[in-house]
């Protein structure tokens, strides 16, 4: 049986909208907090947040990312993987968007440091929002500690990510909303057979979904194998 190849390019862009709360209902109230405060201008207060792969947070740094652009804004992003060099830092951004913080090298953490040092001359309410995330709490970081005691100043919070029973949820309601029956032993083998985050499930129930109106054939688990099969 061959492995099928998700195209995550296809996959619906982060956006607020299609976050999953879950049990991460506190963290959740502070983003809402935190772009109230953007939008009024009030004194950003740093919002870390933390947790699993899996747990959301590239979504939600994605998506804070994303309606800033929409709205004309820029931000400065910093990431371990991006591909190209940081920028300068500019009074003009709107937000800190910090992903992984605490897989950083030394020049990331520098370059993070020196821009949230920047924001000092500025006055309180035009300074950017700063939003990072983090695979494990400050206390955990290995990273220069002026960079993780200013990160930790404000509000840190845990993402946890959407237990198997509530990824069941997510597919199943994806599935009703295509006018689909999605029955347990599909998805069962569905999150048990592949990986587990839900953008790639979502992406495979698109496949399916495709697949089962290509051949006229309801959603079962040997469909799934057919649709590997000729992948």
């Amino acid at each position: 049986m061959r492995q099928l190849a998700l195209d995550l390019s296809t996959a619906p862009a982060p956006d607020f909208s299609n976050f999953e709360v879950a049990d991460n209902t506190l963290a959740w109230r502070a983003i809402q907090e935190a772009l109230a405060r953007e939008q009024g201008r009030e004194p950003a207060v740093p919002l870390l947040l933390w947790g699993a792969t899996g747990s959301g947070k590239s979504h939600v740094l994605q998506a804070w990312r994303a309606r800033e652009w929409s709205a004309g804004r820029q931000v400065g992003w910093l990431s371990q993987d991006m591909d190209s060099e940081p920028l300068a830092f500019s009074e003009d951004w709107s937000a800190l968007l910090f992903d992984g913080v605490d897989a950083w090298d030394e020049t990331r953490q520098a370059v993070a440091f020196n821009w949230l040092a920047s924001t000092q001359s500025m006055l309180p309410q035009a300074r950017p929002s700063v939003i990072a995330t983090a695979q494990h709490p400050p206390a955990d970081w290995s990273c220069r500690a002026d960079l993780r005691t200013r990160l930790a100043q404000g509000l840190v919070l845990e993402l946890r990510p959407l237990s198997e029973q509530q990824r069941v949820a997510v597919l199943q309601r994806a599935a009703a909303a295509r006018g689909l029956v999605l029955g347990e032993d599909v998805v069962g083998y569905m999150i048990k057979r592949f990986s587990r985050d839900l953008t790639s499930l979502m992406l495979l129930l698109e496949h399916m979904d495709a697949y089962a109106l290509e051949h006229q054939r309801a959603l079962t688990v040997p469909l799934i194998k057919s649709m590997l099969e000729h992948s």
